[in-house]
């Protein structure tokens, strides 16, 4: 069950990666390593303490590249991920302020789920602000530069599944073909192979092997054609 479990956070690590790759296509994110098969990378150690996030990126920005740090939460339901959300508000706060990371990093929480539906403005500067006040208390002068500088840094996007209906295709199983022709017969390929096979599984539950897919079934495959789509949440 642990090795199942660890397999299906991986599926989904690479899932919204995918993902993150076709909705920000237009600012280049490229993922760089992830907790998986870099975990090391992704590790700081503050006050004694270790903080890590699920995968390193780069974008290009504002005319600059920056790195990105994203956490991601794959869930059927969000009744946890508020307490998820604020611990990454957190991480992201010890790591700027101990200055483990560049001053102009960015740091995104994706999920699947909406949550905080209760909490006014979950995914605005002003939450952020209202967070780390409860949490290191009012602050000084320099310590609301800080905090302003946090607010800026974090954005949070939910892949709903009507969202993500606009980054899929449906598609029938042809007699020869295979998952792998669907991949390299692409002329644009944003998504690398391991990534587009994760994908396929998360958004084919009922698959059970990619290798034997029957011919005229059909399948959900990600498009691979990188359409700019502005995210309906607070967009980079």
């Amino acid at each position: 069950m642990a090795e199942e479990q660890h397999e299906k956070g991986r599926q989904y690590l690479e899932y919204f990666n995918g993902l993150l790759t076709l909705t920000l296509a237009h600012l280049s994110y490229k993922k760089l390593y992830d907790a998986y098969k870099n975990p090391k990378r992704l590790i700081f150690k503050i006050n004694g303490k270790e903080f890590s996030f699920d995968t390193k990126a780069t974008i290009q920005y504002n005319g600059e590249q920056r790195d990105v740090w994203v956490e991601s939460k794959g869930y059927s339901q969000g009744g946890a991920l508020l307490d998820y959300y604020k611990d990454f508000i957190r991480r992201v706060y010890e790591t700027i302020v101990n200055g483990k990371t560049n001053e102009d990093d960015i740091f995104i929480f994706v999920t699947n789920v909406s949550f905080g539906t209760t909490k006014k403005n979950l995914f605005k500067r002003e939450f952020v602000l209202e967070f780390l006040i409860t949490q290191y208390g009012e602050p000084d002068f320099e310590k609301a530069i800080q905090f302003e500088k946090v607010s800026k840094a974090i954005f949070a996007i939910i892949f709903t599944d009507s969202y993500i209906d606009l980054f899929m295709d449906r598609i029938s199983f042809e007699k020869n073909e295979k998952i792998w022709d669907i991949w390299a017969n692409r002329n644009v390929k944003l998504l690398d192979w391991e990534t587009f096979c994760d994908m396929i599984r998360i958004m084919n539950p009922t698959l059970e092997n990619l290798d034997k897919v029957k011919i005229g079934e059909e399948i959900n495959i990600p498009k691979m054609n990188g359409e700019k789509i502005e995210d309906k949440n607070k967009s980079l």
